[in-house]
């Protein structure tokens, strides 16, 4: 079977990292744009960019959410093909929380499965990556400096909608 298997420390109460997953907001900050809602069984998805053979959209039905322990849900993209399944689980130890985070059956994908695996395997790390930073930033655990801005560099982007 083929499953990968994640584990970071956070430096954050469990309480404060599960708002990272029952937070449509939140969770987009450190996944992607979603329509999330917080009901088993309930349909939702997450939307980025699409990018070589991925449409950008992975499509997901919420198997189990027991606040603030666990999480689980279907992950399907066109590349995929199937529903493979996404379970997350906090532990709270004193001030920090462990999360486990376990995406299984890669073998029902049409596609090619290592590739697929080595692909996600990635962009869970690097996913993990931003919730980890953003969840011990909340959390307080550093002194807050105010940064100001340098006003003497800058780019400035338009977006017009209009006919030429």
């Amino acid at each position: 079977m083929t499953v990968i298997r994640k584990e970071i420390r956070i430096r954050a109460s469990r309480k404060l990292v599960w708002r990272y997953f029952s937070d449509a907001n939140l969770l987009a900050a450190w996944m992607m744009r979603n329509d999330f809602t917080a009901a088993p069984g309930e349909s939702f998805s997450f939307f980025a960019e699409p990018s070589g053979d991925w449409d950008g959209q992975v499509r997901c039905s919420l198997l189990e959410y027991d606040p603030p322990a666990k999480i689980a849900f279907t992950w399907d993209a066109n590349t995929i093909g199937a529903d493979t399944v996404v379970t997350i689980e906090l532990e709270e130890r004193g001030e920090e929380t462990f999360l486990r985070l376990t995406h299984a059956n890669f073998e029902q994908a049409a596609g090619d499965v290592d590739r697929l695996v080595e692909r996600h395997d990635a962009g869970w790390d690097d996913h993990l990556s931003v919730l980890l930073k953003q969840a011990e930033d909340d959390a307080g655990d550093y002194p807050r400096r105010r940064i100001e801005p340098d006003w003497t560099r800058f780019d400035l982007h338009v977006a017009i909608a209009a006919s030429p």
